[in-house]
C-alpha cells in the first residue's frame, strides 16, 4: 500500500533566488511561514545537508506546534529536500522545487510518506495557506 502524498504548484512573482532565501533563512521564514490560525513563528535553522531545523508555530490561543526535520538535499535556488516531523506526521519528506516561470518562479511542493489520507488532507490545507502567505510576502 502506498502512502498518501500531496503536490502543490504555485507561481510567485519573485526570482528563484528570493524564493529560495525565503524558504531557507530563519528570519524570513518567521515573516511568512504561518498556516491557518498560526500568529507567530520561531525558527532555528542549520542550512546544510544533514543539518536540522525546528519551526515552532504559535496560535492566537497560545498553543505551540513544533515541527522538526533534517535537510537531505540542498541545491541553491533550485531544490530543497527535508524530512518533516510533527504531532501528526513523522518521518515524512518534503521536496520544494523552483523553476523560472515568466516574470516569476513556479514552486512545486511535494509532501510524501504521509500516514493517512486525512493527514494528507490536513497538510494540504496547511501548505495551501502557507503558500498564500508566501504570495502576500512578495
Amino acid at each position: 500500500m502506498t502512502q498518501p502524498a500531496l503536490v502543490i504548484k504555485r507561481t510567485v512573482k519573485a526570482t528563484r533566488k528570493k524564493i529560495f532565501e525565503a524558504w531557507t533563512q530563519g528570519a524570513l521564514l518567521e515573516k511568512w511561514f504561518m498556516p491557518l490560525s498560526v500568529t507567530s513563528v520561531k525558527v532555528k535553522n542549520e542550512l546544510r545537508e544533514g543539518g536540522h531545523y525546528q519551526i515552532d508555530m504559535t496560535t492566537a490561543e497560545g498553543d505551540v506546534y513544533v515541527h522538526t526535520g533534517e535537510y537531505k538535499k540542498i541545491i541553491p535556488n533550485e531544490k530543497l529536500v527535508f524530512t518533516w516531523n510533527s504531532d501528526w506526521a513523522n518521518n515524512t519528506r518534503v521536496t520544494v522545487e523552483l523553476k523560472d516561470a515568466g516574470d516569476g518562479t513556479e514552486i512545486t511542493l511535494t509532501h510524501e510518506m504521509l500516514p493517512t489520507v486525512d493527514t494528507r488532507d490536513e497538510h494540504q490545507r496547511g501548505w495551501t495557506s502557507i503558500f498564500d502567505k508566501l504570495e502576500q510576502f512578495f
